[in-house]
């Protein structure tokens, strides 16, 4: 016989899984998920259970790993499902619905209707999250969910140990644990014992020291490379995290603006009403010098990049939903937060339930092309370009990343305005470039481009062109 704790913790987990499950069906329709930079991953981790190490070309030990803990995650996760794109989407479903349970028992402690109110109204405001599936935004905003729980239940351990694994999801991840730190010493004049630092050193200690024993540099790679891209210009000038406004309109809300425009009166609404909250305290800060930072580093506007921004948005949406049914004075509030509350939660689910029933989908071209590469070059022939996720996943050649996330040196190149100088030091058998070129394909015209290589004749999908190599360069 389960014990009463043990029933009443089970009867709120199997409430929780119905709330979820608008999360769990639109992950399954979103299923087909595979972003280009995702698939950087699964190429690692497809190269290392096949044998040839966490590589992401054989036989070239290059870190581009942005996130140590998901490609763990995922590698585990892979070893026992056998099939890798079903562990990316499973692995993000479980997160993202873990970080929206979480964060309804932070703000709801003790009443579990709203909390499952709060579940469906996160799940699907607004369908951002689901864009991301196969990165590793949905474990840091569950790891973030987890460490503020546990920062409110004061449990200084399990928020050591959050802290730890935060830095080892993300660079940035050390962010929140910083902005936690600071409100407990606020709050109580004094840091914690320093027996809770232990963890978290641990932890990073031990996946510094792998990528040094493992890789040669104790951070990943790509995060140098990323910083790299956002100096080179290529994808902008100035302030270029916060110059998103009509690229993230378009992605998180369909270019709706009226589905926008209620999604931030209502995560402003809920902002206000909670903004004496333990959340808001440390939530709110975090959110912006998260923002400030990336905007600093010059970090490229990624979409994934914002999911922090979202995440914490769809839980200060559905709070200034809810807000205005909780009760004061021992009742429901009185006219007009009722129905002022059930238009609101209809209009953000309905759209919600809308946009995130769209299948997604590879870019197909970029898939065609990979299969095309595969089954017409020579297994040991190498191909130079710019986004190498899709391509590189479907084609299973060496590739040469023009931009240097898989590819030593090229960061370095990019970083400096050096755009031709990767080809100094590789030569590859292929380049594939669009047509027309993209700024970022500015070697394209060197000289020793033009006189080494000429059109594929066989290569034929509109706005792309394969080079082949016809005489060294």
């Amino acid at each position: 016989m389960l014990k009463t704790n043990h029933r009443r913790a089970l009867t709120w987990l199997m409430l929780m899984a119905l709330a979820g499950l608008p999360i769990f069906y639109f992950s399954y329709v979103k299923r087909g998920t595979q972003l280009d930079d995702a698939l950087i991953y699964l190429r690692y981790v497809r190269n290392c259970l096949d044998g040839h190490g966490l590589v992401y070309n054989t036989g070239e030990k290059f870190n581009g790993l942005t996130s140590p803990l998901f490609t763990c995650l995922v590698l585990l996760m892979a070893w026992i499902l056998k099939d890798l794109q079903a562990t990316v989407i499973i692995v993000s479903t479980a997160c993202f619905w873990i970080f929206a349970v979480v964060m309804a028992r932070i703000c709801w402690r003790g009443n579990v209707l709203y909390q499952m109110l709060m579940v469906v109204v996160i799940g699907l405001t607004p369908p951002f999250i689901y864009e991301t599936y196969g990165m590793e935004s949905t474990l840091l905003i569950m790891l973030s969910a987890l460490l503020l729980w546990a920062y409110q239940a004061r449990r200084l351990f399990w928020c050591s140990v959050c802290a730890g694994l935060l830095c080892i999801t993300r660079a940035e991840g050390g962010l929140l644990p910083l902005v936690v730190l600071f409100d407990y010493w606020l709050q109580n004049r004094r840091l914690p014992h320093s027996a809770y630092f232990i963890a978290p050193i641990a932890l990073v200690g031990a996946s510094y020291g792998f990528n040094y024993c493992y890789y040669g540099h104790v951070l990943p790679d790509s995060i140098t490379a990323k910083l790299g891209q956002g100096k080179s210009g290529l994808w902008g000038s100035g302030w270029l995290f916060l110059n998103s406004c009509g690229y993230l309109k378009g992605r998180a809300f369909h270019a709706d603006s009226l589905y926008m425009i209620v999604c931030f009166g209502c995560a402003l609404l809920g902002l206000w009403q909670f903004r004496r909250s333990m959340l808001t305290r440390v939530a709110v800060p975090y959110v912006l010098a998260y923002v400030a930072g990336c905007a600093a580093a010059g970090v490229p506007n990624y979409h994934w990049y914002y999911t922090p921004v979202f995440a914490f948005g769809s839980v200060y949406a559905a709070l200034g939903v809810l807000g205005l049914l909780q009760r004061r004075h021992g009742r429901i509030s009185p006219w007009p937060g009722v129905p002022v509350a059930a238009v609101l939660g209809a209009y953000l689910v309905c759209m919600g339930c809308l946009y995130s029933n769209q299948p997604a989908r590879p870019r197909e071209a970029y898939r065609q092309i990979g299969m095309w590469i595969k089954q017409n070059t020579a297994p040991a022939a190498s191909i130079a370009m710019v986004e190498i996720g899709t391509i590189g996943w479907y084609s299973d050649r060496h590739i040469i990343d023009i931009l240097g996330l898989v590819t030593p040196l090229n960061a370095e190149f990019i970083a400096e305005k050096k755009f031709c100088e990767w080809l100094s030091h590789y030569s590859p058998d292929y380049i594939l470039l669009h047509e027309p070129l993209w700024s970022h394909e500015q070697s394209a015209r060197d000289p020793r481009i033009v006189k080494g290589y000429r059109p594929d004749a066989g290569f034929r999908f509109r706005g792309y062109t394969l080079l082949k190599k016809i005489q060294s360069l």
